[in-house]
């Protein structure tokens, strides 16, 4: 089953396959009704995600608001991921305040618990806010943080995804001068 995604100019991802990842959110929203504890929460969390790509962004909110409530108690590491993700949903309607609400907390969770391995991951969702905002130079930024902290994981996916992000960015800000 194809759920992958790719990047278009605008910094937002796309499904190669909107029909196949409809018919997994099908399955999948059963098989989370026979799960308990965080593997339910995870899996909603990552649902979530699925949901905004399809557009289905009122289920999507809800789906992050259960899967927080329940981290909020249970796990911190996990409400922070959440809150990343759950931020693009906002992002993508361009409610930029509730983003940013959401990015804040995900970095007092980064701070506050150490999480030094997701930081990069911070970074790249405020520079694509930025982005967004059409703040080309917080958002560049932003993204050249993350590709110094990917550089140093050695993920060469998560590396030419942000190099794609500082292209796109610089080209951009260059055809604003």
């Amino acid at each position: 089953m194809n759920l992958k995604t790719y990047f278009k100019d605008d910094l937002h991802d796309y499904l190669e396959n909107p029909e196949a990842t409809e018919a997994f959110v099908k399955v999948e929203k059963q098989e989370i009704k026979k799960l308990s504890g965080d593997e339910k929460y995870k899996r909603l969390s990552r649902l979530a995600v699925f949901q905004r790509l399809l557009g289905h962004l009122s289920e999507a909110h809800e789906m992050f608001k259960q899967a927080g409530e329940h981290f909020e108690k249970n796990h911190t590491q996990m409400q922070m991921i959440n809150y990343l993700r759950w931020a693009d949903a906002f992002r993508f309607e361009k409610r930029f305040a509730e983003a940013e609400t959401i990015l804040q907390k995900a970095e007092e969770i980064l701070k506050g618990d150490n999480f030094t391995n997701y930081e990069d991951f911070y970074f790249q969702h405020l520079g694509k806010l930025f982005f967004d905002k059409d703040d080309f130079k917080s958002a560049l930024s932003c993204f050249e943080k993350a590709l110094q902290l990917r550089i140093k994981k050695g993920d060469r996916e998560l590396i030419a995804s942000t190099e794609f992000a500082i292209e796109i960015t610089r080209r951009r800000h260059n055809n604003r001068d």
